[in-house]
């Protein structure tokens, strides 16, 4: 594959990996598939996806049902940041914000590791 998929965690908040532990095992399964083939495809090949898009600020949405994964890639990592139930139309601002400060974070620590 040409990405890992890496769940970010943020210690004493509720981590998206728990989420979809917590959804039928269908809705996970099928959740967990789009992911598997995010990292296998080439990005060129993201845009066919219909349960793809982009969001704002490099954040990335999946889609499966009501359920969504914001995701964010950085080199050869697809980050997931956050999963919820969406409810309404629209995605809520308060979960977009929470994506990009767990990018941020994610970020962050890469740096410090990387130095």
């Amino acid at each position: 594959m040409p990405f890992r998929i890496e769940y970010q965690e943020v210690p004493g908040e509720p981590t998206p990996l728990g989420y979809l532990r917590g959804i039928p095992p269908e809705e996970h399964a099928a959740i967990k598939l789009k992911l598997d083939l995010l990292a296998s495809t080439p990005i060129p090949g993201w845009s066919s996806f219909k349960w793809f898009s982009s969001v704002e600020a490099k954040i990335r949405e999946v889609r499966q049902g009501d359920h969504r994964v914001l995701l964010c890639l950085h080199p050869a990592v697809i980050v997931v940041l956050h999963a919820f139930r969406k409810q309404g139309r629209k995605l809520k601002r308060k979960d977009i914000d929470l994506a990009i400060a767990r990018r941020n974070r994610y970020l962050e620590d890469s740096a410090k590791k990387a130095s």
